[in-house]
């Protein structure tokens, strides 16, 4: 459809301009309402779970490199670095029935890692509830 008409294509075009402005507008209110409420308190959540996989890591390294498991391979070595990493969520998962050579258990290792999280959030709060007591001093 051509318009032979200017002045009559400028005012279409502008108004579909302004609803499409009010959109945006709209959209970008509604997300600044919105979002800050949504996104406040699984971040929170989020940072103690990237801290708690961290010192996950730092202790599965540690135990791997300077332990007694640095000398085993295959399922020994991972039941060795599992109890090393944590001896309470070890007994919780896998001390009732440990991997097999050859074996991956991704639900079992899931719920280890969900038991390491709970573990080190509580520790964590441990110390908090300690650094708040002495400064209370």
């Amino acid at each position: 459809m051509t318009c032979t008409n200017t002045i009559a294509c400028h005012g279409r075009s502008r108004r579909h301009l302004v609803s499409v402005y009010t959109v945006i507008v709209a959209s970008i209110v509604i997300l600044a309402l919105v979002a800050p409420g949504a996104s406040a308190a699984p971040r929170r959540g989020k940072m103690t779970s990237r801290q708690s996989d961290r010192e996950f890591r730092l202790r599965r390294t540690d135990c791997l490199q300077t332990t007694e498991c640095s000398n085993l391979v295959g399922a020994s070595q991972s039941m060795c670095m599992y109890k090393c990493v944590s001896d309470v969520c070890f007994n919780e998962v896998y001390a009732h029935d440990e991997l097999e050579e050859g074996e991956v258990d991704i639900d079992r290792s899931k719920h280890f890692s969900s038991c390491f999280r709970r573990q080190h959030r509580a520790e964590l709060a441990k110390q908090a509830e300690i650094a708040r007591k002495e400064r209370r001093r």
